[in-house]
C-alpha cells in the first residue's frame, strides 16, 4: 500500500505541475498594456513625439482591441457581400444588355 501512496503521490506531483504551466500560460497570454509615451523636453523630440510617437502608440492600441478586431471583420464581411451582390447585378444586366442587342440585330437584319 505504501508503494501504491507514492506512486499516486508522484502522479498527482505531476499533474500539478502540468496544471501550473498550463495556468501561466493561459494568465500569460493577455498582451501588456501599452505605456504612454513620455514627452520630451527638446523641440527636436517634440517632432518625433508628436509625428511617430503617439500615432504608433494609438496605432498599437487599437490594434490589440479585440472589440476593433470584431469590427473590421463584420465591414471585411459586409464588403465581401455587397462585392458579391454587385459582381451579381452586373452579371444580369449584361446578360440582359447582350439579349436585347441580339433582337436589335435581328430586326436591323430583317
Amino acid at each position: 500500500m505504501n508503494e501504491e501512496r507514492k506512486s499516486l503521490k508522484v502522479t498527482i506531483e505531476k499533474i500539478e505541475a502540468e496544471l501550473r504551466t498550463i495556468n501561466e500560460k493561459v494568465s500569460n497570454r493577455h498582451p501588456l498594456q501599452q505605456k504612454s509615451p513620455i514627452m520630451p523636453n527638446n523641440p527636436k523630440g517634440l517632432i518625433t513625439y508628436l509625428l511617430a510617437d503617439i500615432p504608433s502608440y494609438w496605432t498599437k492600441r487599437i490594434c490589440h482591441s479585440k472589440h476593433i478586431k470584431k469590427l473590421i471583420l463584420i465591414i471585411l464581411i459586409c464588403l465581401w457581400a455587397i462585392s458579391i451582390g454587385l459582381t451579381g447585378f452586373i452579371v444580369r444586366d449584361n446578360v440582359a444588355l447582350h439579349e436585347r442587342m441580339q433582337l436589335i440585330e435581328l430586326q436591323w437584319r430583317k
